[in-house]
């Protein structure tokens, strides 16, 4: 048999050294963790000597008189550290803002909260006031749910009682002179007709 050399993903050898009965490649669990484990420990790795060699950069600028370099490098990551932290707290505060609205929505009886926040103008949005702490004031917000409810009507539908057919009677039911297991049917009709006036 001749053997070709071939790229790993084209090897249809498995790593557990087993394939299934539909001739499908598969893997056994051991085998998956085990690879898994190595693969974080060489991560990990990386990330300690990464961390060892920006320090050692850092020591050799600073020991031939490039301070200017080092200076830049750190307004650099102070810079990137600034813009993940401006992300990270727009992202907290609008999943802060949309959960208060939500849960206020629900209460004034909205049937669907996230259409209701699509369906809000910027403008509405940016008059709820988020404090620092990310707490929202209360007072803007439902001044701006009110708003809303009343231009998108149909969000905040109340199931309306169905109204029985008929003509309402001011007149109290009598009580019939025999049971109705003693009437006839021609009887039960005339009673019927009676009690019931369209």
């Amino acid at each position: 048999m001749k053997e070709e050399n071939q790229a790993p993903v084209e090897q249809t050898d498995q790593a557990s050294g087993e394939t299934d009965t539909q001739g499908k490649d598969s893997v056994s669990l051991s085998s998956y963790q085990k690879v898994l484990k190595e693969k974080k420990a060489r991560d990990a790795k990386l990330s300690e000597y990464e961390a060892k060699l920006q320090k050692l950069e850092e020591e050799r600028l600073e020991k031939d008189g490039k301070l200017q370099e080092l200076l830049e490098s750190y307004k650099k990551k102070t810079t990137e550290l600034e813009q993940r932290l401006e992300k990270t707290n727009k992202s907290y505060a609008w999943n802060t803002l949309t959960g208060e609205i939500k849960r206020e929505a629900s209460s004034l009886g909205c049937k669907d909260p996230d259409k209701l926040i699509r369906l809000m103008s910027d403008d509405d949005l940016r008059a709820i006031e988020v404090g620092e702490n990310f707490s929202i004031n209360r007072a803007s917000l439902m001044e701006v749910l009110e708003k809303n409810r009343k231009e998108n009507h149909f969000l905040f539908g109340s199931s309306s009682k169905q109204a029985a057919p008929g003509i309402p009677t001011t007149k109290a039911f009598e009580k019939p002179e025999k049971e109705i297991k003693d009437m006839s049917l021609e009887e039960i009709k005339e009673m019927y007709k009676k009690t019931r006036k369209y």
